[in-house]
């Protein structure tokens, strides 16, 4: 990890709390849970894009959730992709935060369907 740029890091570090999301436990029932189930297929999805922006390898383990929901993990994730310029973040991450900011505003507005 020490190889990483600080972009880099700050993108690790987003991808790790979007996994954290993503190993919440909920109910898979979509016959009375379809709006959970969608927010969790999402976030697995945002997972996956953000892992395919950082060199293979690294763990994508170890955000604290304390307890925390899916929605305050993709907040936290957002904020951090913030933290520099998007010229600096790898090619492609842009299109994750549109992404990921979709995400937020449909869990914020309970809009899944």
């Amino acid at each position: 990890m020490s190889n990483l740029s600080a972009a880099e890091t700050s993108l690790l570090r987003a991808t790790r709390l979007l996994r954290a999301a993503s190993q919440i436990e909920i109910d898979l029932d979509v016959a009375t849970n379809l709006p959970q189930v969608l927010i969790q297929d999402t976030i697995r999805m945002l997972v996956w894009q953000a892992a395919a922006l950082l060199p293979g390898g690294l763990p994508l383990t170890g955000a604290p959730t304390a307890g925390v929901g899916p929605l305050v993990l993709l907040e936290q994730a957002e904020r951090e992709l913030r933290s520099f310029p998007i010229g600096q973040y790898p090619a492609g991450t842009s299109h994750l935060i549109v992404d990921l900011c979709d995400a937020i505003a449909r869990t914020r507005a309970e809009v899944w369907i």
